[in-house]
């Protein structure tokens, strides 16, 4: 932590993923095609023993899937649960106004890291993805005082992970491994040997749920009377359906901590239903506009 003036500085975790401790899309399926056949040998069944099923199913998870055509394999994950890119806009989507969703759509921002090539890394920093990160991050801690620094972005960082080969990343089951060699000694073993990570949200649901009766409460006054600026952008009866999905007070934090739930779609609806009121209500207690000024 460093001080300027009467505000504390934060170095922020931003580029991680995509930068110093970059893990790909369908890592293990990169092997066979850049024929790092012993790394595929060796990581596979130790990849299965960290996870503790069998290593077919690892096989088929890690191997197989990446290699079925595209709509097959969406199809295969949602029925196992997992979360899509496609997934995020649908949970937009269905909050919004249908009158505005080509529009919106036509203005879409680029999906990135579909795949795990440097190249799409790179698009990653120069596009929307990760400068869109950075700006979140400083303007949440702005309010709070602290000043954000971003030392995994750093050049001479992302030069370096950029430059490292496929068996650089995977060790013992583990991907991210030039982030957690990083970490030895600094982290503790549970945090450095995790396979998985809560990001900047991850307590969302306790929120969320603490406040689910102020949150249906300021749905309903919105109901009564709408603004013209709430109707022209969302769906309120949508909103209040993601709403409802939001848990219970005394169920939250089970559910934030269950990995079998992490995934589900739910989460995304819900999430994004929280969002949109947010920013509904905010709207709502702008001043209407005036009169446009004589000439």
């Amino acid at each position: 932590m460093s001080g300027k003036d009467d505000a504390e500085g934060d170095d922020a975790g931003d580029g991680d993923d995509e930068g110093a401790s970059y893990n790909g899309a369908d890592l293990y399926a990169r092997l066979p095609r850049e024929g790092r056949l012993r790394t595929l040998l060796r990581e596979v069944p130790a990849r299965a023993r960290r996870d503790g099923i069998s290593l077919g199913r690892t096989i088929r998870g890690r191997l197989l899937v990446p290699f079925l055509p595209a709509r097959l394999r969406r199809l295969v994950l949602r029925r196992h649960g997992r979360l899509l890119l496609s997934d995020a806009w649908r949970a937009r989507a269905r909050v919004l106004n249908p009158a505005i969703l080509d529009a919106v759509s036509r203005r879409r921002m680029l999906q990135v890291l579909q795949d795990d090539t440097p190249a799409d890394r790179v698009r990653a920093f120069c596009d929307h993805h990760i400068p869109s990160r950075c700006t979140y991050s400083a303007i949440a801690a702005a309010r709070q005082g602290p000043a954000v620094s971003l030392p995994l972005l750093d050049r001479r960082v992302v030069d370096f992970a950029l430059s490292l080969p496929i068996s650089h990343v995977l060790a013992d089951g583990l991907s991210r491994q030039p982030f957690r060699i990083a970490m030895e000694g600094i982290l503790p073993d549970r945090v450095q040997l995790s396979r998985h990570k809560v990001g900047r949200s991850g307590d969302w649901i306790t929120r969320s749920a603490a406040a689910k009766p102020a949150l249906l409460a300021a749905l309903e006054q919105l109901r009564a009377k709408p603004p013209p600026a709430v109707s022209a952008l969302f769906d309120l009866d949508a909103i209040g359906e993601g709403l409802a999905l939001v848990p219970e007070p005394d169920e939250a934090l089970q559910r934030m901590r269950s990995r079998a739930d992490e995934a589900r779609p739910w989460r995304r609806q819900a999430l994004t239903a929280v969002t949109c009121l947010n920013v509904a209500c905010h709207l709502a207690q702008r001043p209407a506009p005036g009169p446009a000024p004589l000439r």
